[in-house]
């Protein structure tokens, strides 16, 4: 049942070690070392800077302490707490945090925003940073979150407390997958404003749910007071009734007092003004909530920020059309230095600036904002006076600095901005700031620009939001959007970068038309994602759309109709079609050839996949030839640990294999492994892929208790970034089975063969190559069990 308590205050991302096994040197997943020897020094990671006027609640800190400190079960037990915004669920949270780490009742705290699955993902996976984790520079998303999960549930030996801030419904799903469901000695606090996702999250008689109320009158009072900095002990009666009036007329909502106590700082002697504006039935009307919040926060929080807002744009313009272009960024996380990257390419434009081609200048009010915005000094001259009038916060750890904007406060900016009609103009500048910082990323998909994509991506994601919203097309926007969704997909985040890419298509398609080159050429890096995940027919749809498009538009030899026929041919080679692969791949490569040249990496990339259709063919020699023609070509293009080198390196040895050589198999495997453990990680699927073929390899040199182990680690992490079905899955089933039959534990082997033959069947179908490669070990499998049977038993063979 949940209960009620009242108060004030609110507002508030593959652990694999190196493992030595006889000769091999590889990585593995770390679930034989016990979660508990990695012992961080204790922190809090709360935002305490939230606190410096907090003030009362005590009955709610006892509550919180008095409901975690009864076990139920073996299992952490939460606590959610919802109500209003503004109402001072963050506050409160950060003050239990705070005292609680303070009295050493935690040894670690845990702080993650809610707001979007983005945030939670990245939050969980962050506490491996917190604690200091071997592999907390994983780059494999699944794993990072997967060795978090198991800190939390594993370690015996560290209290600790995880904070889920802000949390929103669709978020829940991703929580319910990711809590840790094991571990008495940690606790897990969550807040929300909806109380169907408190009801969510906090289900089950180990767990609480609080509907938090807005303080009494003597706390708000008291907050005020504080925030103010007025001494009332010389005041009098009349003025400590004005002040109740007040804090009154704003609902006692604990952000709404704190923006009112900065606004009446400077007027703190004359309490009758300032009731006098809030208290205006006209400040009401200039902005309502148009029906999204309820009437008590339109009658208190909306009265509040409009007021204040309008004084900041009387007293400083630049500094109000600065909180503009900043309320378009993800409001929790934004960084400065995309503020200042971003500023370097602006200038005071008397037309079209080349940076900012969607920007049209249509008044004088956009100079002394890009004047502000090129000054570092005048820069952070704003930012402090938005600061001090508690619109945004400001926190730097480790030499970054980034800001922080309420929520509530971005609603009501951009309610301000649609009235006036001129919200297009700030959109604009923001656009360009995010797009010039992510203009400064070399390669999205390159695991050296991972860090700089993974802080502007919920910037760009931000502003797209914004641009749907207002119906606003901006082509720059879009191709950071591209960027971001092959970020996405290359960090093996499939669901996130369809997601951007069908987005991207429909504006394009709506832009410029569904035949343009642009549209066609998104479309076909969405068909590329389709096959990553297994979702060939998908796939094909697509390519063969845009296919006949680029033929009858462009011509069959135009590269961009060359790029599409690679593209179509590499889905055929994933369905076992190898016949009409090896059409297309040569026609690719003759076209390529003729018009990009041989040591194109375009050309070199054909080179690789025909030399792989060779090979399903058992052209062992021809397949030889061709590998070694691209790995030679792209190490000197490219270089030895670029990601398609690898690819190379990887078939080049499976052709080693397949001659019997399988020293020199071994040897390439291990070189392609090594580098990708170190660039792309242990978790990575193309890291994975070439664990399954060394293992392959060593499995022919008879070492079967070392190929099965690493079969073994590739499966579990593959499951999991892959799926049960996805055919990469599937070939690392099919091969451990061949190697438990070889060691003669046939129940496991005929179970493996099963589960990748049913698998096969249904991802791939009946006729193709690899599920006819599962049946034929199938059909072997039981005739070997079958003469099994007749040598030990031939009486009862023969008697048959």
């Amino acid at each position: 049942m949940a209960q009620q308590i009242t108060g004030d205050v609110d507002s508030r991302y593959g652990n694999y070690h190196s493992a030595e096994t006889m000769h091999i040197r590889y990585y593995i997943p770390a679930y034989n070392r016990g979660p508990s020897l990695i012992q961080p020094s204790p922190f809090n990671d709360a935002p305490v800077y939230l606190l410096s006027h907090f003030t009362g609640r005590d009955d709610q800190l006892d509550h919180i302490a008095k409901s975690f400190a009864t076990q139920h079960g073996y299992a952490p037990t939460r606590l959610a707490i919802h109500g209003m915004s503004g109402i001072g669920k963050t506050q409160l949270a950060v003050q239990y945090a705070k005292l609680s780490y303070n009295r050493q009742h935690y040894s670690v705290i845990f702080w993650i925003s809610g707001a979007t699955v983005e945030k939670v993902n990245q939050g969980f996976a962050r506490i491996l940073t917190l604690v200091e984790h071997p592999d907390r520079d994983h780059p494999e998303q699944s794993t990072r979150l997967a060795l978090a999960r198991r800190w939390l549930e594993e370690n015996t030996t560290i209290k600790w407390l995880l904070i889920l801030d802000n949390v929103v419904e669709e978020v829940v799903g991703f929580l319910k997958e990711h809590f840790p469901n094991k571990n008495v000695l940690g606790n897990i606090l969550l807040t929300t404003r909806s109380a169907v996702v408190a009801e969510a999250v906090a289900t089950g008689d180990q767990h609480q749910i609080f509907d938090l109320r807005a303080p009494d009158l003597r706390d708000a009072t008291d907050q005020f007071l504080k925030e103010a900095r007025i001494d009332m002990s010389i005041s009098s009666l009349s003025s400590m009734t004005r002040l109740e009036d007040l804090v009154t007329c704003v609902g006692c909502l604990p952000l709404a007092i704190s923006h009112i106590a900065s606004f009446a700082k400077p007027t703190c002697n004359n309490l009758d003004d300032v009731l006098a504006m809030y208290q205006g039935e006209h400040r009401y009307e200039i902005l309502s909530w148009e029906n999204r919040l309820s009437s008590y926060e339109q009658k208190s929080i909306a009265i509040t920020f409009s007021t204040q807002l309008q004084e900041l744009d009387r007293q400083s313009p630049t500094s109000s059309n600065l909180l503009k272009v900043l309320s378009f960024f993800d409001p929790e996380s934004i960084p400065l230095n995309m503020i200042v990257e971003g500023a370097k390419d602006l200038q005071l434009p008397s037309a079209l600036h080349p940076s900012f081609p969607s920007i049209v200048i249509i008044s004088p009010m956009l100079e002394p904002l890009i004047t502000l915005l090129c000054s570092p000094m005048q820069l952070r001259k704003a930012i402090s006076q938005l600061c001090r009038d508690s619109l945004v916060k400001c926190e730097s750890t480790q030499g970054t600095s980034t800001l922080r904007i309420h929520d509530l406060v971005q609603f009501m900016i951009q309610e301000i901005m649609r009235r006036d009609d001129k919200e297009s103009n700030w959109f604009h500048i923001a656009v360009g700031l995010a797009c010039v910082a992510f203009r400064q990323v070399d390669d999205p998909a390159s695991y050296k620009c991972w860090a700089q994509c993974e802080m502007l991506s919920p910037h760009i994601r931000s502003l797209s939001k914004w641009r749907d919203e207002y119906d606003i097309q901006d082509t720059e926007l879009g191709q950071a959007n591209l960027g971001i969704a092959r970020y996405m997909s290359s960090r093996g985040r499939y669901s996130e970068a369809e997601a951007l890419f069908r987005c991207e298509i429909e504006g394009r398609a709506k832009l410029r038309g569904p035949d343009h080159s642009d549209t066609l050429r998104i479309a076909e890096e969405l068909a590329i994602v389709y096959s990553d995940q297994g979702r060939y027919d998908e796939a094909q749809i697509l390519l063969d759309q845009t296919l006949a498009n680029r033929v009858e538009n462009l011509g069959s030899g135009h590269l961009d109709t060359l790029g599409t026929v690679h593209n179509l041919a590499y889905i055929y080679k994933s369905q076992g079609q190898y016949k009409e692969a090896e059409k297309l791949f040569s026609k690719a490569l003759a076209g390529r050839e003729k018009g990009l040249g041989p040591e194109h990496p375009d050309t070199l990339g054909t080179v690789h996949y025909l030399g792989l259709i060779y090979r399903y063919q058992g052209r062992i020699s021809e397949a030889e030839k061709m590998h070694v023609r691209a790995l030679k070509g792209r190490e000197k293009v490219l270089g030895r640990e670029h990601q398609d080198t690898l690819k190379t390196m990887n078939n080049l040895a499976t052709i080693y294999q397949h001659q019997g050589r399988y020293v020199e198999g071994e040897k390439l495997h291990r070189d392609a492994l090594e580098i990708k453990n170190n660039r792309l990680g242990s978790g990575h699927p193309s890291t994975l892929v070439t664990v399954d073929n060394l293992a392959v390899t060593i499995r022919s040199l008879g070492r079967y208790a070392e190929a099965e182990e690493l079969f073994r680690q590739a499966l579990a992490v593959l499951e999991k970034v892959r799926g049960l079905e996805h055919p990469d899955t599937l070939k690392t089933v099919h091969n451990l089975a061949v190697t438990q039959n070889l060691q003669e534990r046939y129940d496991e082997a005929g179970n493996l063969y099963k589960r990748a033959l049913a698998g096969r069947e249904k991802s791939l179908g009946h006729n193709h190559p690899h599920t006819l490669e599962t049946v034929r070990s199938l059909a072997d499998f039981f005739q070997e069990q079958n003469n099994l049977l007749r040598n030990c038993f031939p009486l009862a063979f023969d008697s048959t």
